[in-house]
């Protein structure tokens, strides 16, 4: 099989990269400091989204960088975008380190990390916030389901699709 060098493009990130963005970013000193600056200590409740940046003017083409996006939150079972945070920063993948730390600030003010829970799952439920408002709901097929799926092709209602997955679109359905 023959191969050929191809300039100025960017490959998609791997599952390795966004690895690798979360561990350089969570030991990072100044991303440690930016989250001490708005009252998180611990490293363990953030979490950072790794999205690929291709060509920055001010790095080049010469580097594989990543936008790392920060959240935090308030436990394992926590909506992780539930909490963004209010800085990013610029990874080089292949260096291994932050290049730089974007803050945003509103009248020279760092914004705060918006702490109220919006998540529903029973643990976050505080005296029956919702659950005494729900009449509750019985979802049942006393004949079974009304699909079936063969590998990766769903057959519904005369219609067949092709259920799959890539890196860039996430989940694709086609015929």
């Amino acid at each position: 099989m023959a191969t050929r060098t191809i300039d100025d493009v960017m490959p998609i990130l791997t599952l390795e990269d966004l690895d690798i963005c979360e561990r350089v970013a969570r030991a990072d000193p100044g991303v440690i400091q930016a989250c001490k600056d708005i009252g998180i200590d611990n490293m363990d409740e953030v979490y950072f989204d790794g999205w690929a940046v291709g060509a920055d003017e001010r790095y080049g083409f010469d580097r594989r960088l990543q936008q790392g996006l920060a959240y935090w939150r308030s436990s394992e079972a926590d909506n992780q975008y539930a909490h963004p945070l209010d800085f990013c920063m610029v990874i080089d993948t292949e260096r291994e380190e932050v290049l730089r730390i974007d803050i945003r600030r509103v009248d020279g003010k760092r914004v705060p990390v918006p702490r109220k829970s919006h998540n529903f799952l029973p643990e976050f439920i505080k005296d029956g916030y919702i659950t005494d408002r729900l009449k509750p709901i019985d979802v049942t097929q006393p004949k079974g389901v009304s699909f079936e799926m063969n590998g990766n092709e769903l057959s519904w209602a005369g219609f067949k699709m092709h259920i799959g997955f890539n890196y860039r679109e996430g989940i694709v359905i086609n015929e």
